[in-house]
């Protein structure tokens, strides 16, 4: 299965919005020996509504400080592995999360983050609000 993104929308101050990216790579698809993973950024977002979320396979919250960019690649964000992996471990230690990383085939992120690591108020091309 190829790298699917879902971008979910949802109502904030009377105006639909994008809330979350899903993104999908598949069981044991993740290779987790790279520091990062780098991701094109497809506007325009094809729409899902929040009634449609699934949470079906097993994923991770990707939060503002596991996002990076690489100015070598415009257009894209990065998703810092590493970060996840030492967060997985230390959940582990503390009997939080009960699976092996491998099991992990899907990230979700807040479209909130993402906006603030791609400076989109100083970004026009990101402005997708």
């Amino acid at each position: 299965m190829a790298t699917k993104v879902e971008v979910y929308y949802d109502y904030y101050d009377g105006e639909l919005c994008p809330q979350w990216m899903v993104i999908k790579f598949g069981r044991g698809k993740i290779d987790w020996a790279k520091k990062f993973v780098y991701l094109p950024i497809e506007l325009p977002f094809k729409r899902k509504t929040s009634e449609e979320f699934c949470d079906i396979e097993m994923g991770f919250s990707v939060t503002i400080v596991d996002l990076v960019m690489n100015n070598e690649k415009e257009g894209y964000f990065g998703i810092n592995l590493s970060s996840i992996k030492d967060r997985v471990n230390k959940m582990r230690g503390r009997g939080e999360f009960p699976y092996l990383i491998e099991e992990v085939e899907t990230f979700i992120i807040q479209i909130c983050d993402l906006e603030e690591v791609l400076a989109c108020h100083e970004n026009k091309r990101y402005a997708w609000r």
